[in-house]
């Protein structure tokens, strides 16, 4: 906070979980209400989901932001931020609306006017006009002149009373959020801002930054994390200059490096992985127990890896480099299966996984009362798959009688509230328990874009308290991405990263093997099967 306010340009890199939005929100307040600077703060981002984000961040801190976006953009519970809705709130707004509404009045009658004239002169052309009928037409083209000059000087007052509305509403305000692209819409024109804050940064393309800072920008932070999605960039040659958040490497710079959202077993390959272990948690007291709001979800024993028992007699867990010392549930399982991947409109999908996925969410919600559809994530890079997990969790007959079955109908209308989303669409979210379909499965080891460091990163930091990753170790092993012109085959640093998340999953005793046989049964077909006993049982009686 204090390089963002000290510095007149600063860049602060944010890791997952480390309180980007809560540091750009108190830095505001401090600069609003200790420093009282007079002008509102621009803070732009580059989707709208983090500028509502801020926005709901902002009113709860007791500051008063305004919403700048496009229509239908914003949520619903943020309307009374926007500043649309301000407008309506304004002293002015009546006289702005009666001269909008005399616009559209001299509107009309100029297009009726002008009707009029041209069905004249299509008589005129065709068989003349009388002395009347020219009186009359001539006296309409000079209506026309008269209507068009009350019109221009109409519109000159209510384009004049809307800007000046808009330059009080905005002076009115603490902040102005708003996307980077948005910031370019003329209502920001009434005002300068002399500093803003860039959140997002590291997606932003560098066109779309400079946006804001266009707005007489003398004091300026950027906030992002270049290890998490960057920027969409289709041409190669731009690709390889980098952008504007890893460029800017000489201007004074920080890492916030204590991470408040994951259990210390899900952040400890990460922060060794893509932060070189400066990653911190402040998820454990000073005795190093894990917080009890983050305790690993219950499952059924064949969901556990080998030598892990399923009943926990201790409340609480401690974690020394990494790993749970005193609970029997690993908050981090891989789950490895053989089932092979195939294509589906240019777009690869795995039945098999699918399933395995499928089970693992029924279990959750069978073991744990208090999670609820909207705990739960799935992540999975491939829309196919993405649309395979869609239908068997919300259209599919069999599976919608089986979910009943298992969990009971009132218990599995929470699948409909389950986030299944691209890694893209989980970036700056986060979830109690997020399930990552890799999909990729072949013999020849190929992974294609799984194979982004980024991605992987952003993947496997969503989850706070349970992460189930589903994949095929061998094929993500090998992971190779695609051959080059004289046969080689290319491994790219994201193909390595999966490499030693694999050796780390295994030397942590934590993958759980679903190869074909008895274990692989029982995860499919073990609730279903007990539920269906159950069953017969209780008529039996």
């Amino acid at each position: 906070m204090a390089m963002m306010i000290g510095e007149r340009i600063s860049l602060v890199q944010g890791p997952p979980g480390t309180g980007k939005t809560l540091t750009i929100i108190s830095t505001i307040k401090l600069l609003k209400m200790h420093f009282q600077v007079p002008q509102p703060l621009l803070v732009c981002t580059y989707t709208n989901v983090a500028v509502d984000n801020l926005v709901e961040g902002l009113a709860k801190a007791g500051l008063k932001p305004l919403r700048a976006a496009s229509a239908g953009k914003t949520k619903e519970s943020l309307t009374k931020w926007t500043l649309e809705y301000q407008m309506q709130l304004h002293a002015r707004y009546a006289d702005w609306k009666n001269l909008e509404d005399r616009v559209k009045k001299i509107g009309d009658t100029l297009k009726e006017l002008r009707n009029k004239i041209q069905n004249l002169e299509r008589k005129m052309a065709k068989e003349g006009l009388s002395s009347r009928e020219t009186q009359i037409r001539d006296g309409m083209l000079k209506n026309v002149i008269r209507q068009g000059r009350s019109l221009d000087a109409t519109k000159r007052r209510s384009y004049g009373l809307e800007q000046a509305m808009v330059k009080d509403i905005l002076n009115n305000a603490d902040v102005i959020c708003t996307t980077c692209i948005t910031s370019a819409s003329a209502a920001l024109n009434a005002i300068d801002f002399p500093v803003v804050f860039l959140d997002e940064a590291s997606m932003s393309t560098e066109p779309a930054s400079l946006i804001p800072l266009m707005k007489g920008c003398r004091h300026v932070a950027l906030i992002g994390d270049h290890k998490q999605l960057p920027p969409v960039i289709t041409s190669p040659e731009a690709r390889s200059l980098g952008f504007l958040f890893m460029r800017h490497t000489v201007v004074p710079s920080i890492m916030l490096n204590i991470q408040y959202r994951m259990h210390p077993a899900i952040s400890h390959f990460p922060s060794l992985e893509f932060y070189n272990s400066s990653l911190l948690d402040g998820t454990a007291d000073t005795f190093g127990y894990v917080l009890p709001r983050l305790m690993p979800p219950s499952v059924s024993p064949v969901l556990l890896p080998p030598g892990v028992l399923a009943s926990v007699s201790d409340s609480k867990e401690i974690v020394e480099d990494g790993e749970v010392r005193t609970s029997a549930r690993p908050p981090v399982i891989f789950l490895d299966h053989s089932g092979n991947e195939s294509m589906k409109t240019k777009s690869r999908v795995n039945w098999d996984e699918a399933h395995i996925v499928a089970s693992v969410v029924e279990d959750l919600l069978l073991n744990n009362d208090n999670l609820n559809g909207q705990d739960i994530g799935i992540i999975a890079p491939y829309v196919a798959q993405i649309s395979l997990l869609t239908k068997l969790f919300n259209a599919d007959p069999k599976y919608r009688e089986r979910f009943n079955t298992v969990l009971g109908e009132h218990r599995a209308m929470q699948l409909s509230n389950i986030e299944i989303k691209t890694v893209d669409g989980f970036e700056g979210r986060e979830k109690e328990v997020i399930i990552f379909s890799t999909v990729r499965n072949n013999s020849g080891g190929y992974i294609g874009f799984l194979a982004d460091r980024r991605r992987l990163n952003v993947g496997l930091t969503r989850a706070k308290r349970g992460l189930f990753v589903v994949g095929s170790m061998n094929t993500l092993r090998q992971g190779r991405t695609a051959r080059s012109n004289d046969g080689a085959t290319k491994v790219g640093k994201g193909a390595e990263s999966w490499r030693r998340y694999m050796e780390y999953v295994g030397q942590h005793g934590l993958v759980l093997n679903l190869q074909p046989g008895d274990a692989l049964a029982k995860v499919l077909h073990g609730n279903v099967n007990a539920a269906a006993a159950a069953a017969i049982a209780a008529v039996s009686s």
